[in-house]
């Protein structure tokens, strides 16, 4: 078995906070691009093109986040008392199913996987 790395914690660190900016800068760039090409530099000034990208930020947030009535009544949908059919876990035991399979209804026999054996009617011949 090779011998473990050694571990070095600040050149790891400075490696990830390097990359943090390296990142930063590219999205920068990337969002300088993106006003050049629209053209929207030569409507809008800096402050407003500013104002416009926090009012979208903050539209953008306001919309993913649940508002605060439905957070807090987020315990009240599940219920915190075990179910009165509860087994021994915890969990509600399955109920007894209420219907019949169609296998059972048209006369196979239960327990029996497959098709149910050809009858002997004239005119159906059995496949050997």
């Amino acid at each position: 078995m090779p011998p473990r790395k050694s571990l070095d914690i600040d050149a790891d660190l400075a490696a990830l906070l390097a990359k943090a900016e390296k990142l930063k800068l590219d999205q920068k760039l990337m969002l300088g691009e993106l006003v050049l090409e629209t053209g929207v530099h030569r409507v809008l000034d800096a402050d407003q093109i500013k104002d416009a990208l926090i009012r979208a930020r903050d539209q953008a947030k306001a919309a993913t986040t649940p508002p605060e009535g439905r957070r807090a009544n987020a315990g009240s949908t599940f219920p915190t008392q075990p179910a009165a059919n509860a087994g021994l876990n915890g969990h509600a035991e399955p109920e007894p199913a209420r219907h019949r399979s169609p296998d059972l209804l048209a006369g196979a026999t239960p327990g029996r996987a497959g098709p149910r054996p050809a009858t002997e009617e004239p005119g159906l011949e059995r496949a050997s």
